[in-house]
C-alpha cells in the first residue's frame, strides 16, 4: 500500500508540474557522493525515468567502502532476465572531479569507467542518481526505512530534477 500512495503522490506531482524532464536549473548545494555512500548501506531503487524494465526490482548492497580512498562497491540486485530469480552486478565507485560526481565501472574494477552524478540527497532518506546504464537513468534511491512511505521532499526533488518517472520496485 505504501508504494501505491507514493505512486499516486508522484503522479500528482507530475501532473501539477507537467514535467517531461526536470530543468535541473535550481541553485543547490552539490551532493557529496562519498557521504552518500557512507549514509546508504542498502538502498532501494524506487523510481526511474524510463519504462524499459532494465532496473525492475532494483536494490543494492554496499559490499565495501574505503574512507581513505573514498571508494565504494555496491552489488546491484535486479530481476532476472527471465523474470525469475535475481541477477547481481557489482558497481565499483571512485571519486569524480566534483563532489557530486562518481566514476564507476560495472562488473570489474579494470573495466572503463563511466561518470554519474548525484543530483539530490538528504543523506538520510533518499538520493537521486543519474548514470549512463542501458541508456540515461535518473533513479530515486531510498533507505529501506522509508521505502513504504517516501518523504514528500524526495518525491518533489525527483520531479524537479528528473521529471516524470515510473515505479521500479514492488
Amino acid at each position: 500500500m505504501g508504494l501505491a500512495v507514493a505512486s499516486i503522490k508522484f503522479l500528482l506531482l507530475i501532473a501539477l508540474t507537467q514535467a517531461s524532464r526536470g530543468p535541473n536549473k535550481l541553485q543547490r548545494d552539490l551532493p557529496d557522493s562519498f557521504k552518500i555512500f557512507q549514509a546508504f548501506e542498502n538502498p532501494i531503487g524506487m523510481i526511474d525515468t524510463n519504462n524499459d524494465s532494465v532496473l525492475e526490482c532494483l536494490s543494492a548492497r554496499r559490499a565495501e567502502i574505503d574512507p581513505e580512498t573514498q571508494t565504494a562497491t555496491y552489488v546491484w540486485s535486479l530481476a532476472g532476465d527471465d523474470g525469475k530469480g535475481r541477477k547481481y552486478i557489482p558497481f565499483y565507485h571512485s571519486p569524480g572531479r566534483t563532489p557530486d560526481e562518481t566514476r564507476f565501472s560495472i562488473g570489474s574494477k579494470n573495466r572503463p569507467r563511466a561518470i554519474g552524478h548525484f543530483l539530490y540527497t538528504d543523506y538520510m532518506n533518499c538520493a537521486i542518481l543519474e548514470i549512463p546504464y542501458h541508456g540515461d537513468q535518473c533513479t530515486l534511491w531510498v533507505s529501506s526505512a522509508v521505502r513504504d512511505s517516501i518523504p514528500d521532499v524526495c518525491m518533489e526533488q525527483y520531479a524537479i530534477v528528473c521529471g516524470s518517472g515510473v515505479p521500479i520496485y514492488d
